[in-house]
């Protein structure tokens, strides 16, 4: 049960950490306006 738990706790770092260069990636599309690739990196961060 231990290595579940170990393993659920590795995926959420993964989605976490994933998610948080996908908001910086965004902030710098929005300031080339390269707005179409900036909602779709949007839409991934707040899932």
């Amino acid at each position: 049960m231990d290595d579940k738990i170990e393993n659920a706790e590795n995926i959420i770092k993964f989605w976490m950490e994933s998610s948080d260069q996908n908001h910086v990636t965004m902030q710098h599309l929005m300031l080339t306006k390269d707005y179409n690739w900036a909602l779709f990196l949007g839409h991934l961060d707040i899932l």
